[in-house]
């Protein structure tokens, strides 16, 4: 089961695991893993939801941070639905 939208060949799916290619992500890679545009990868390092480290004076996220913020998402729950009489 692959839990991000992908555009690229970034993930790849083994068993049930999610597998990531890459040790670290500039945060506009991370953003295009979920879908989203650069502002939103950079808000999440900024607002704290990610952890980013400086790497060749980037900032990249980890592999391990990824998982680890996938791993903290809230469970979607879908809009309530009127039940019809």
């Amino acid at each position: 089961m692959i839990l991000m939208k992908m555009e690229s060949d970034d993930i790849q799916e083994e068993g049930h695991e999610v597998i990531l290619k890459q040790l670290a992500y500039t945060p506009a890679d991370f953003a295009a893993l979920f879908g989203r545009s650069q502002v939103w990868g950079y808000r999440q390092v900024y607002g704290g939801a990610v952890a980013a480290k400086e790497i060749g004076g980037r900032a990249m996220i980890t592999r391990d941070e990824i998982l680890r913020f996938m791993k903290n998402l809230p469970d979607f729950k879908g809009r309530p639905t009127k039940v019809s009489d």
